[in-house]
């Protein structure tokens, strides 16, 4: 950080981050703020958006989502843990893990010993088949330690599905708390396993705030607008 983060940082003519949050920490590394332009990653709307998907019979009537590496910096541990302590009070819902990981054998491994048919395990998915389980899904979940942006959170905001996620990083600038979805503090399992059971149970507002999130993706992360705000710093260079 300071022996080549802080000149490149210094003495660059212009730096892209992808959140206010980031913006802030390399500002207080390079002591400037001048030269740093907030730039989002794209969302395709065109293409992450809400469809019509018919249900397979194996899913139960509720669908919790996660899609991230199976890390412990991602929270794939704390939700399989929240999925637990749910499963003991209903049997209705569905948690799909999507992604790879070193946690993905010995989670699988636990889910067959709590209740095989409440779990669900997918990798290697294509675009189309992703955007399927973000319409498949009443709520996304990510417990995640730290985001810079978490793009699978602005894609299923896109797919109008309410988040569920924590205070970190960028999260806060992705999902909207109390209008798109629900955040907490990291650690406060208790909140998050709360807030999901919360949208689980009112699926009216968990609607208002999908379509919220929706608007929010189209406003602020939509491509075309995205591209248009890189080109004009890319053009302010070659003046």
């Amino acid at each position: 950080n300071y022996t080549q983060g802080y000149f490149i940082l210094r003495y660059t003519n212009k730096v892209i981050s992808i959140t206010n949050y980031e913006k802030r920490l390399l500002s207080s590394l390079s002591k400037r703020v001048d030269n740093i332009e907030v730039i989002p990653h794209p969302v395709d709307i065109n293409k992450f958006k809400i469809k019509k998907v018919d249900k397979p019979e194996f899913l139960k009537e509720k669908v919790v989502l996660y899609v991230s590496s199976l890390t412990p910096w991602k929270g794939a541990d704390v939700l399989f843990n929240i999925s637990r302590k749910i499963l003991k009070r209903r049997k209705d819902v569905s948690f799909v893990f999507i992604g790879r990981g070193p946690l993905k054998e010995n989670l699988m491994k636990m889910a067959k010993r709590v209740s095989k048919e409440n779990y669900i395990f997918l990798e290697n998915l294509t675009d189309e088949e992703l955007i399927k389980w973000y319409n498949l899904a009443n709520i996304f979940a990510l417990p995640s330690y730290y985001e810079a942006f978490g793009m699978v959170l602005a894609e299923a905001q896109a797919c109008c599905t309410p988040c569920v996620s924590t205070l970190v990083g960028g999260i806060p600038e992705v999902v909207i708390n109390g209008k798109t979805g629900l955040l907490v503090e990291y650690g406060d399992w208790k909140r998050f396993e709360e807030n999901i059971e919360y949208l689980l149970d009112n699926p009216k507002l968990a609607k208002q705030m999908g379509k919220a999130g929706r608007r929010h993706v189209e406003k602020n992360f939509e491509i075309t607008k995205v591209s248009q705000k890189l080109y004009r710093v890319y053009e302010s260079l070659v003046e």
